[in-house]
């Protein structure tokens, strides 16, 4: 176990047993969560620890087998990326990092869909087995979803509820587009704007200075989502 001094906390929840730990100072921490740094390592540190990421990995790759050889569909696993990381106790991805974990999966036949290195920290993906090799069963998930395409793997262009209707009216007619996301920050989806909204407004006579005055309620549809269920068809 590193000692005490190799940590530095940077925030979160600590908690101080009163025992002695050896090679750990002369305090035994419980770490609830502590985001920190560990010899360079970005990593969440705790005190006691059960199974780790990797070894979670070989659980599910177990399982997974099993059920293929009991003739069953293997049961796929939903988390978000976030808690995906949070697994390996890492809370953020890095090339160095994201490698580890590919090559993992990879050994044990496993894969995310999406990559977990390819979309949002809080988007979901799921761990399946991956069986393009020829293995008996009923062979990968052949579903194209919201997550393949690049506009769900960046951030969109948006405007504010607060923004002069006058700047989406401008972004929409540079840029081509028929409407706009309403969003407060990155992660607060407030409504849309659209050439349709904002007629709508003039012909109902209302107000529209701002964005607001002139939005549509916003339809969320999550990454995995199946791309053909999401436009309608």
């Amino acid at each position: 176990m590193r000692d005490a001094r190799d940590f530095c906390f940077a925030g979160g929840a600590v908690l101080y047993n009163g025992d002695t730990a050896a090679g750990f100072g002369d305090k035994r921490f419980t770490a609830v969560r502590a985001w920190g740094y560990s010899n360079g390592d970005e990593r969440l540190t705790y005190g006691v620890r059960g199974m780790n990421g990797f070894e979670w990995l070989e659980s599910l790759s177990q399982e997974m087998k099993e059920q293929v050889a009991n003739g069953a569909a293997p049961e796929r696993v939903r988390l978000t990326a976030r808690d995906f990381m949070l697994k390996f106790d890492y809370f953020r991805r890095a090339p160095r990092i994201n490698r580890r974990i590919l090559n993992k999966l990879d050994e044990l036949n496993l894969r995310t869909v999406p990559s977990f290195d390819k979309v949002w920290f809080d988007d979901t993906i799921f761990i399946e087995l991956d069986r393009e090799d020829g293995d008996s069963g009923d062979g990968p998930d052949p579903t194209i979803r919201i997550g393949i395409l690049e506009a769900a793997n960046r951030l969109p262009v948006s405007v504010k509820p607060d923004d002069p209707l006058g700047a989406a009216f401008t972004i929409m007619q540079i840029s081509d587009f028929s409407q706009l996301p309403v969003m407060q920050n990155e992660r607060a989806v407030k409504g849309v704007v659209s050439w349709k909204s904002i007629a709508a407004s003039v012909l109902l006579g209302r107000d529209r200075e701002f964005v607001r005055q002139c939005m549509d309620p916003a339809e969320i549809i999550d990454i995995a989502t199946p791309l053909l269920d999401a436009v309608g068809v």
